[in-house]
């Protein structure tokens, strides 16, 4: 069957992404381009040819013309202020996000002041007020203090890439501030009346949750009835993550589903006449869909859901394909951006797979069950089958992105489904009676709360399966696309009548043969792809491959080998990381060696104790299996910090051996790599600016015909050494301590690099790295690479060749880089 909106849905999609690679002038290209689409399809129903020609094209030209539109609409004359301090006014334009140690607005700002300059620059900008005195809403008029800042571009390749999630939402700008009187209401302006009226109804209900039931309960909850995960433990938001019910916390289709259900009785019982049913359910849902932000999975739902209500009204096919198709359509027009988008993809691709797999898995399961004696039927199949199609449809984009594989979430999702009902229908009544009776509120918070622990203990439960989830590495996007033609050939098999009418175009002789060997050569061949594609992650490069990671203000740099070995020669770390403050390593590195399908380290070498370098070491140990670590020797004048020392006691708990090293000692890696040890040597260096900093481990690594310098933080006392006692040139040198100005120019006259690698925080308080440190090694001839500006820095080499790679291009030309 012709389905001419699903095609030209996909090629407005083609245009959004051909956008990406031309510089558009949005607005003459969308003009143009509109005019020209009226034009087409007054040709198209005059039944020209033409016209039939041009519309497949202006629909592309199209997609490429909002895409220029959109981002246009996100560039304000405030970008020519960035890094100056600004005062701000504006109105508030969605609800608060309230986290447990500050609060963020979108704000549109009307008016802008640095200095004796003036602006009325329109645009949005995202406030985030830590330690708050008060929180505001939408409409709320504010003026705010701050100094202007941009988004950057993620610095490790497969990072999240928040400039991108907030260009999605127009925002271009960032203002971080702190503390009471940095925020303040100055007027309020209602803004759309609809808007306003829905997110105060949803204040409300929240409130009223807060009212009824314990936090806990009332946090979990508001993520299920409205998408606010705010307020839920990361531990929970966790285990909903590894059971594949994350989604339950996203207002996704499965919530609009409940919802529709609910109001369609509600119109049977009232016996409400079908239109004014389609009516009901449009209000309902669009003052849903104001209420959680207009995601989505719940535009996706609601449209379908209107549609196919419609279709049963006015006696026509319900046609799914249409129907998600012209969902896409109606999202992208709004927003074409959001086709980059993680949730936007997950529910288009869960809902294709009820839709479309659903009904072959039901048919697979009542012929399995077609046997004397067996009490089954279709329901217990479809019962089945929603969790496991929506599971198989969206597999390859949880692995893409979140490089995650629950074998569990079938079953979580089978018992999930029934209990959320409960918790949505009975929550959203505990909202309402918290928030306007709250006296009656008892007559079902306690039930609501029960079911709501009874949930959690459930998903725990899963999440607590050997087993229950493990991480693979990141999937190429021709293995995704793979998989996708691989599904979508299995209807060939299962669903033979449906493919001899796709086929009906072929010859009369070769439709049948056709039908029987392209299913069977279309599944084979993309298990072939999925077989040669499939990362087995780096464990086995052609040679050595040495990544600096991009960790902020910190080291961390990893190694692997030909073989299959790894080394991470240092954590990262930001503060508090040693006192089991979230940070580095639990959000950067150890995504980052799961996206490159390592599930073990041989060896973590932390060449000082200072948090910048082994900070992000105690997520590595929860996370993966470290087989050995190495420390530089105790001495010195200067203490480790307790919570360094607890760490390793931590390390040596959980049997994993922890080794001082020396000057002179040698540890194997493997057949291929051995890393010499070339300080600290005896005695330790004392009385020294920083003991420990001079006695970090200093290690090289020889690998055939090219060498590595990895320096630590050593400074001049102990470079001044090394020069004495060592035969420094290498071809790679990391510099010591960020490149700060603490150094002995000898040092790097002996180590003379030809690369020099400098890990660094953006715009840091240290000013490292120092003028002086790239003017020597510029002077030196080494070509010169830093985290802070290059983003990570991966060195590849076959013993012969230096290839590298860098995470982002330089943003900033700086004349000191």
């Amino acid at each position: 069957m012709h389905k001419p909106l699903v095609f030209l849905t996909f090629l407005f999609g083609l245009g959004i992404v051909l956008a990406r690679h031309f510089d558009l002038s949005g607005l003459g290209l969308f003009l143009s381009a509109g005019t020209a689409l009226v034009v087409a399809a007054i040709a198209y129903f005059a039944a020209r040819k033409s016209g039939r020609l041009l519309i497949p094209a202006l629909f592309v030209l199209l997609g490429m013309a909002v895409t220029g539109l959109t981002v246009e609409r996100a560039v304000t004359p405030l970008a020519a202020w960035e890094n100056r301090a600004v005062v701000l006014a504006g109105a508030v334009v969605r609800d608060a996000d309230v986290r447990p140690n500050r609060v963020a607005y979108v704000l549109e700002v009307r008016e802008a002041r640095t200095g004796d300059e003036k602006l009325n620059p329109g645009g949005r900008v995202l406030i985030s007020h830590y330690e708050p005195d008060a929180v505001y809403g939408y409409g709320d008029l504010l003026e705010v203090r701050g100094v202007l800042t941009s988004p950057r571009s993620p610095g490790n390749p497969g990072d999240f890439d928040y400039r991108a999630y907030l260009e999605r939402q127009g925002i271009a700008l960032l203002l971080t501030v702190r503390g009471p009187g940095v925020v303040e209401k100055i007027g309020l302006d209602r803004g759309n009346p609809f808007i306003y009226q829905a997110l105060a109804v949803k204040e409300r209900l929240g409130a009223g949750l807060d009212e009824a039931l314990a936090p806990a309960q009332a946090a979990l909850v508001r993520g299920i009835t409205m998408g606010v995960r705010g307020g839920i433990e990361p531990a929970t938001r966790e285990a909903f993550t590894a059971t594949g019910v994350v989604h339950i916390l996203s207002v996704s289709g499965l919530h609009v589903g409940f919802l529709v259900g609910f109001t369609l009785l509600f119109t049977r019982l009232s016996r409400l006449n079908p239109t004014w049913t389609v009516v009901l359910v449009l209000v309902v849902l669009a003052f849903y869909a104001v209420m959680v932000g207009f995601k989505p999975s719940v535009i996706r739902a609601s449209v379908m859901a209107l549609l196919l209500l419609v279709a049963h009204r006015l006696g026509r096919l319900r046609d799914w394909p249409t129907a998600l198709a012209v969902a896409a359509l109606v999202i992208l027009l709004g927003n074409p951006l959001v086709l980059y988008d993680p949730g936007f993809q997950l529910s288009f691709a869960a809902t294709w797979g009820i839709l479309y797999l659903g009904p072959l898995l039901v048919r697979g399961l009542d012929r399995l069950a077609e046997r004397p004696g067996t009490r089954w039927n279709t329901a217990c199949s479809w019962f089945l089958a929603v969790p496991l199609a929506a599971q198989l449809g969206t597999l390859p984009l949880i692995a893409y992105y979140y490089n995650l594989v629950s074998p569990v979430a079938l079953l979580a999702n089978l018992v999930a489904v029934s209990l959320v009902a409960l918790i949505f229908i009975l929550g959203l009544f505990t909202a309402v009676l918290g928030a306007f009776a709250p006296v009656a509120a008892w007559l079902t918070a306690p039930a609501t709360g029960a079911l709501v622990d009874v949930f959690l203990a459930l998903v725990r439960f899963f999440a607590g399966l050997p087993g229950a989830y493990f991480y693979v590495a990141t999937p190429s996007l021709l293995l995704v696309g793979s998989w996708y033609l691989a599904c979508y050939g299995v209807g060939f098999f299962v669903n033979p009548a449906s493919w001899r009418e796709r086929l009906a175009g072929l010859h009369a002789g070769l439709a049948e043969p056709g039908r029987r060997v392209l299913g069977p050569v279309l599944v084979a061949a993309c298990l072939v792809i999925a077989f040669l594609l499939w990362p087995r992650g780096p464990g086995v490069p052609q040679g050595l491959e040495v990544h600096f990671l991009d960790v902020g203000q910190g080291d961390c740099a990893v190694l692997q080998t030909g073989v299959g070995g790894t080394v991470v020669i240092d954590a990262g770390g930001w503060r508090g990381e040693l006192d089991g403050e979230p940070g580095v390593g639990e959000k950067v590195v150890l995504p980052y060696l799961r996206r490159h399908g390592i599930r073990q380290i041989d060896l973590l070498v932390l060449t000082h104790p200072h948090e910048d370098h082994s900070g992000g070491a105690r997520a590595l140990r929860t996370g993966l299996e470290i087989k050995r670590v190495v420390v530089a020797p105790p001495g010195g004048m200067e203490e480790p910090s307790p919570g360094y020392l607890a760490m390793l006691e931590e390390f040596s708990a959980a049997g994993v051996p922890v080794n001082d090293v020396w000057a002179g000692d040698r540890i194997q890696v493997d057949s291929q790599v051995t890393l010499r040890v070339l300080s600290p040597s005896y005695p330790l260096l004392a009385g020294t600016r920083s003991d420990l900093n001079n006695n970090s481990l200093v290690l090289r690594l020889d690998y055939k015909g090219r060498s590595f310098l990895f320096a630590g933080d050593i400074e001049q006392e102990a470079q001044a050494r090394l020069v004495l006692q060592e035969d420094l040139q290498v071809d790679v040198l990391k510099v010591p301590h960020h490149g700060s100005g603490a150094f002995v120019p000898d040092f790097f006259r002996a180590a003379r690099p030809g690369i020099a690698v400098i890990p660094a925080g953006h715009q840091n308080r240290f000013g490292h790295p120092h003028p002086t440190t790239i003017e020597i090694l510029r002077g030196l001839g080494a070509e010169i690479y830093r985290t802070d500006l290059d983003g990570a820095v991966i060195i590849r080499t076959d013993g012969h060749h230096l290839e590298i790679e860098t995470g982002r291009e330089r943003e900033v030309l700086d004349p000191a880089a």
